[in-house]
């Protein structure tokens, strides 16, 4: 019924947290089904948790957490529940991925990104078969991760991701993009899909009748 049909009761607080019933309607085969969610609240760190489990499941806010976070005047959603599929100021990890059907790719950060990618396989396996190379690299790799994500916030003046945009015919070893194969399927075609059961009955019948009237003709002859 949306946030209006919502109606959040405290009904236990323990210090910081609070658990709050939130009563809900749902409709259900054409009648009305009222359902009480429970939400924990962290009044410090502004966590919820619902008993629905939707932002479990999908990522997203159910309407019962944002009640209680309006109950509870907490104006802007933490950051934690704002996931990185939502967000358009998300550096896409595919964008920086070498594909068959680019026609001209010559994005500096595409090399470099197969650069070390293929770098990296080759460490992760020989750092895989001792333990202490094992917690050496991690320990490296997320130390250097912190000092590149500094580093970029600080230089980049915009989140979206540069493209260059290169003539597909100054470039000479570039790949055609070619398109898809078409492949029919295994059920029926098509055209069947669109006649109604009379229009597949009602020919049959037409041609028949057409047949006998011809009979009848080479008959009278």
């Amino acid at each position: 019924m949306g946030m209006l049909g919502c109606l959040p009761i405290l009904h236990q607080k323990d210090g910081v947290i609070a658990i709050y019933h939130v009563e809900d309607e749902v409709r259900v085969d054409g009648f009305i089904k009222e359902i009480t969610h429970h939400v924990y609240f962290n009044e410090t760190t502004c966590e919820a948790k619902c008993s629905c489990g939707l932002f479990e499941m999908r990522g997203i806010l159910c309407t019962h957490v944002l009640v209680v976070f309006k109950m509870n005047r907490v104006h802007d959603v933490p950051e934690k529940y704002i996931l990185d599929r939502w967000r358009k100021d998300i550096k896409r990890r595919y964008t920086v991925m070498k594909s068959n059907y680019d026609v001209a790719d010559t994005r500096p950060e595409v090399s470099r990104y197969a650069h070390i990618i293929k770098l990296c396989y080759n460490v992760a396996t020989n750092a895989a078969s001792c333990d202490d190379h094992a917690e050496d690299m991690i320990a490296k790799l997320t130390a250097m991760n912190e000092v590149y994500c500094t580093n970029r916030s600080s230089q980049q003046t915009g989140s979206n991701v540069a493209v260059t945009i290169v003539d597909a015919n100054t470039v000479g070893s570039s790949k055609k993009a070619l398109s898809p194969h078409v492949v029919r399927g295994k059920c029926r075609p098509p055209s069947l899909w669109k006649k109604s059961m009379i229009e597949r009955v009602r020919k049959p019948t037409i041609k028949k009748s057409a047949q006998k009237g011809k009979r009848k003709q080479v008959n009278s002859l």
